[in-house]
């Protein structure tokens, strides 16, 4: 996707969450794992994962157009080192990042089912789009340092909230 796509995605979802509110966390935060955050869905994780698994799909039906740009481009192999992707045209840099992620993620095994593929794939793209982009600290936590901010929000996630 995108990123300009995922800005207003993420918009959007800020604007439902934080509409009318004074105190607003990040989506960086809301993102993390629940008892660092609310593990909100990150649109641009999911939307590479299913990315890569329709892609890998396509590439194994012979004679389509993308399983032939993917030969064309030298593509259907995984590699470790992909340094080959630099040939590939910026008008199709969706490529590049299929082919920088097939050194990360292996292809579906015959055993395994599409949900758990599709599950590993986007666990394995997250902690990739972590590790290169780690969230900014809260202001809250930079005002006041030296608060236990882990039993904070271990009591805030443990509170009952009512839906009405």
């Amino acid at each position: 996707m995108p990123e300009a796509c995922t800005r207003q995605v993420n918009s959007a979802i800020a604007w439902y969450l934080w509409h009318g509110d004074i105190f607003r966390l990040p989506l960086s935060t809301l993102q993390r794992r629940k008892w660092r955050g609310w593990n909100l869905l990150d649109v641009a994780t999911k939307s590479r994962a299913l990315f890569f698994f329709r892609l890998l799909a396509q590439s194994q039906d012979a004679g389509s157009l993308t399983s032939e740009g993917l030969r064309k481009w030298d593509l259907l192999m995984p590699y470790t080192n992909p340094t080959h992707i630099y040939r590939i045209p910026v008008n199709v840099e969706y490529l590049g990042h299929f082919a920088a992620d097939t050194a990360y993620i292996q292809p579906q095994e015959q055993s395994e089912s599409c949900l758990v593929c599709k599950r590993r794939m986007h666990n394995t793209m997250h902690v990739l789009l972590i590790a290169t982009t780690e969230p900014p600290e809260l202001r809250i936590v930079r005002l006041w340092p030296n608060t236990d901010w882990e039993t904070v929000w271990q009591k805030v996630h443990e509170t009952p909230v009512s839906m009405t």
